[in-house]
């Protein structure tokens, strides 16, 4: 675990985000593109959490609740990972809305 509750071992999430999947268009959903898992919540930790980046930005949401929060304080992924030693509670975060997607 890299903080409390949380790890970055990529074989805990290489089956999301990739296209097609579920997560995928639920970040499409939000105006997310290229998007890259960096963190997901360990099964004791009681919760689906998740957070990822997308064009130098990063987010939080959970994989069984359908919304994606930006990250606004702290910015940085050091910082992100300090604030989450203490619980991710301390994160500043702005609610994102939906986007119109294209048909496919």
């Amino acid at each position: 675990e890299v903080v409390p509750g949380w790890t970055e071992d990529p074989k805990a999430f290489e089956d999301y985000f990739q296209p097609g999947t579920m997560e995928w268009y639920q970040a499409r959903k939000y105006g997310l593109t290229d998007v890259s898992m960096v963190l997901i919540a360990t099964g004791n930790s009681g919760h689906m959490g998740f957070i990822i980046t997308s064009n130098g930005r990063y987010y939080i949401g959970d994989l069984m609740a359908d919304e994606i929060e930006e990250i606004t304080k702290p910015a940085t992924w050091p910082e992100i990972l300090a604030v989450l030693e203490e619980g991710e509670r301390g994160l500043k975060t702005k609610e994102l809305k939906h986007v119109e997607l294209p048909e496919e």
